[in-house]
This record gives structure tokens, C-alpha cells and sequence, in this order.
């Protein structure tokens, strides 16, 4: 099984990366799920989308290695070459070299 600190750190670089920086109330501590995933996204404050993509696509490579059994069902028929999270990080040069973004 999972680690509930590792889905909690896969939701909260998932906000960072679709929402930047954690700027809401933090809920109250009768509200116990939403509070716990207020603190794990605000746990990232501060990391850029890039920053926080890498880390988002690391957490989920894990995930794909420790349960594969969970993920094969949905990629028979995806292609999963095309995938290219980093995409918009990217800059093609004049050479028609790729070259990262540094973090």
C-alpha cells in the first residue's frame, strides 16, 4: 500500500504545479482532510512549476514502479511516447538542440 505522506505529496506538487503558491485560509482543525492537504501543498510554497513538476513526475514514477499491477489496466492502449510532461520547460536552440530549463 501506498504511504498516505506519499499521496499527500502527490496531491500537493499537483496544486503547486496547476496553482502556484498556496495563498488561502488555512482550514480549521475540525476540517481534518482538507487541512492536511492546506499543509502538504503549502509544504511547497516557494518551488517553481518546473521545480515542482520534476518532483510531481518522480513521485509518480514511483508509484508506477511499486504498483504496477494498478496502472497496466489503463496503458494497453495509450501511447505513452508522446508523453512529454516537460514540454513547455523546453527551449529549442537554433541548432535544433534541446536544452532544460536550469532550475
Amino acid at each position: 500500500l501506498a504511504k498516505v505522506s506519499d499521496l499527500l505529496s502527490f496531491y500537493g506538487l499537483y496544486r503547486q504545479v496547476m496553482s502556484g503558491d498556496n495563498n488561502t485560509a488555512q482550514p480549521s482543525y475540525i476540517y481534518a482532510e482538507k487541512r492536511l492537504k492546506w499543509n502538504t501543498w503549502t509544504k511547497y510554497k516557494g518551488l517553481t512549476k518546473q521545480q515542482a513538476l520534476i518532483k510531481w513526475e518522480s513521485l509518480y514514477n514511483k508509484f508506477l514502479n511499486n504498483f504496477p499491477n494498478i496502472f497496466i489496466p489503463y496503458n494497453q492502449n495509450a501511447n505513452l511516447d508522446k508523453y512529454q510532461p516537460l514540454k513547455p520547460f523546453i527551449i529549442h536552440n537554433n541548432d535544433n538542440n534541446e536544452n532544460k530549463v536550469p532550475l
